[in-house]
């Protein structure tokens, strides 16, 4: 279906219940935690609807803290100095005569919401459940565990508590197989990837033996065969009276770094598969607020397995709102006890890119052979929607660039690696 842009409303219904859409004086502020790609889509589309935007980071580069959107506040390391980020969001908060709306944007946010959620909880809306159940998705052992519990299907996976399980365990293994850390956000892993791809016993225990030395807890995971564009999101809402938002699905058609990264052009599609087992497990969980689960469709067995499923907004948080369903402002909504309707369908084939990163897995997707040039350009040509670019924003993509220096420095950086 080709991308039109979404009708502008003024009356929201969800549920049984209906309700017109308060002016932009009567809006509390929104408080978004972390200012790269995924908080500046929230705050854009928040406030286009007239919405007073607090951006916090303790980046002072964050191209976010850049838009004409934000009241920009810088933090110390959120951290290190979590007790003082809590004081610093404390004393903002009284700016305003009504109490905001708190958008936690990177799960290191949503540790330091659970950590001091009794001072924060107080001072502002949380379209968030308990911490418990936060803890659920941060933690991708209880994550799994909950998953599997759900029936939702999973890669074998294995949770190896010294060298002596992981030798015995081994023997068990497929390889190659990948290793992945309980919690993601808190983890330096090599070249800024996801995993760690092993290929044989003796790797393994070399890397588990490393990662143990740093402390880091780690699985052990059957590697899902396919190619990165089998690869499905899914994001929806889901209020505090049990009702979850319409889904809206996209395929991470590239992503950066290759292999176990994070999408940078995505395109909308439906995928009533992993939309319904993603339904399953928020349900199974008991989880409030946005959601973003992803899967990949197995090539030995055809089934779609869970990767991971994250208890905030996604990267790619801008294609809601630009694909028709604006799960932003229907958490903004249900925070402040006021259920908004969404269209039961979002657009295909609508088209989220990060241009900066796209450009370094183009180049070693093209050293490979697997892309062309023509291909890559065909591919994007056209986007509806982007990572940092907006026509009614553009410092936030300017300071991405650092206003034009990083795109050489970028190239020359490629060229060195001889592709």
């Amino acid at each position: 279906m080709p991308y039109d842009a979404p009708p502008t409303k003024t009356s929201y219904s969800w549920g049984d219940e209906a309700m017109t859409v308060p002016s932009s004086r009567d809006l509390p502020p929104a408080f978004v935690l972390g200012m790269d790609a995924n908080g500046l889509g929230v705050a854009r589309d928040l406030g286009r609807a007239g919405v007073r935007v607090v951006g916090v980071d303790d980046r002072p580069f964050s191209p976010g803290l850049r838009s004409r959107f934000v009241e920009p506040v810088l933090t110390p390391d959120r951290t290190a100095h979590a007790e003082e980020v809590v004081k610093k969001l404390l004393e903002k908060s009284k700016d305003f005569p009504d109490k905001g709306v708190l958008f936690p944007t990177a799960d290191s946010y949503l540790e330091l919401l659970c950590a001091h959620w009794g001072e924060l909880s107080s001072a502002f809306h949380l379209p968030a459940p308990e911490p418990s159940i936060i803890q659920k998705f941060l933690n991708k052992r209880l994550q799994y565990e909950a998953a599997a519990k759900a029936g939702v299907p999973l890669p074998v996976t294995f949770f190896p508590g010294d060298e002596g399980e992981a030798e015995s365990m081994a023997d068990r293994l497929t390889f190659p197989v990948l290793l992945k850390p309980y919690y993601s956000h808190a983890w330096q892993s090599p070249g800024g990837k996801k995993a760690i791809m092993v290929q044989d016993k003796a790797d393994l225990i070399s890397v588990l033996r490393i990662e143990g030395g740093k402390g880091t807890e780690v699985m052990v995971q059957d590697f899902i065969t396919g190619p990165d564009d089998e690869i499905v999101s899914v994001a929806g809402y889901a209020s505090r009276s049990g009702l979850i938002s319409p889904l809206v699905a996209w395929r991470k058609e590239r992503q950066f770094p290759l292999d176990f990264g994070v999408g940078c052009f995505v395109r909308t599609i439906r995928d009533d598969e992993a939309m319904e087992l993603t339904e399953r497990l928020v349900r199974a969980i008991g989880y409030i607020g946005i959601f973003e689960a992803e899967f990949k469709r197995d090539a030995r067995d055809q089934q779609m397995k869970l990767i991971e499923i994250n208890a905030r907004s996604w990267l790619q948080s801008s294609l809601g709102e630009r694909s028709g369903v604006d799960l932003v402002k229907v958490a903004y909504m249900d925070a402040l006890g006021r259920l908004v309707e969404e269209p039961s369908f979002f657009h295909e084939g609508v088209r989220w890119w990060d241009a900066y990163s796209d450009l370094q897995s183009y180049w070693e997707l093209r050293g490979q052979g697997r892309i062309t040039t023509g291909r890559w350009i065909r591919s994007w040509l056209g986007s509806e929607t982007f990572a940092y670019l907006a026509w009614d924003d553009p410092i936030p993509a300017l300071a991405r660039w650092r206003n034009g220096l990083e795109l050489p420095r970028l190239l020359v950086r490629l060229l060195r690696t001889g592709r």
